[in-house]
């Protein structure tokens, strides 16, 4: 049988490579032209631009930083591949991916307005263009894990705590001819208090299969005091001082 979500897995792995090297290129890329833009060269022979220029670069640096960022964050889901990091996952997904659609937007107000535009700077569009692409696909992939388990992790780290049957360990001898016994038995009973493993890990009572327990441990200390009562009829006249 196919994993939980491995048609989603195999694809979200190649796809966070490939939009992690888009945004580093962007991040780069857009660094370089707003470290121009602040030092006056904005006629640089790789650069040019116009008015909108300075929102599109400075929008394709916030998105080169988030997006590379969601990559990481990406990378963390796809090892762990549990509904919480999931959730982180696609939350980093869509703020980069609208942060890249902002960015795209002051990149079609550039271009609407012409001017003279250098090759890097032609470079960062082209880029920016793929990158809104590519990481709406991978927001695509990744809610569709949270709409359908065959494309997400599913419940896999929701299981339930198995509780364990209640351990019972009787009719041992006693040790010793010396050793203390019921009155009502020549056989010593011992009984082990039921655990279950807790929701945090750790192991906890079973109060319900304890509560069992007791009652069992009630039945067996009446019947063997009414099999040593039918045996020595003195053991019930001494009971009533107990």
């Amino acid at each position: 049988m196919m994993a939980v979500g491995r048609d989603s897995k195999d694809l979200i792995g190649p796809l966070l490579a490939v939009n992690l090297v888009f945004y580093l290129i962007v991040l780069g890329l857009a660094g370089w032209s707003v470290d121009k833009y602040i030092n006056g060269e904005q006629n640089h022979q790789h650069l040019g631009g116009n008015p909108a220029t300075s929102f599109m670069l400075i929008y394709a640096l916030l998105s080169g930083v988030i997006g590379a960022s969601s990559m990481l964050v990406g990378f963390v889901h796809l090892r762990a591949w549990r509904n919480d990091s999931l959730a982180s996952a696609s939350a980093m997904a869509i703020i980069s991916w609208a942060i890249t659609a902002l960015a795209f937007g002051f990149e079609c107000k550039q271009i609407l307005l012409g001017g003279h535009r250098e090759k890097r700077l032609k470079t960062l569009e082209a880029l920016i263009i793929i990158s809104l692409l590519s990481q709406f696909l991978y927001v695509v992939l990744l809610h569709a894990g949270v709409f359908r388990s065959r494309y997400g992790p599913g419940d896999n780290n929701s299981k339930k705590p198995e509780t364990p049957p209640t351990q019972i360990v009787e009719s041992r001898p006693a040790a010793a001819k010396g050793a203390a016994r019921d009155a009502t038995s020549s056989k010593e009973t011992f009984y082990v208090m039921p655990e279950r493993t807790g929701i945090s890990g750790q192991r906890e009572i079973d109060h319900d299969a304890a509560a069992a327990a007791s009652g069992q441990m009630y039945e067996s200390f009446l019947m063997h005091r009414a099999h040593a009562i039918s045996k020595d009829p003195t053991i019930s006249a001494r009971g009533r001082s107990f």
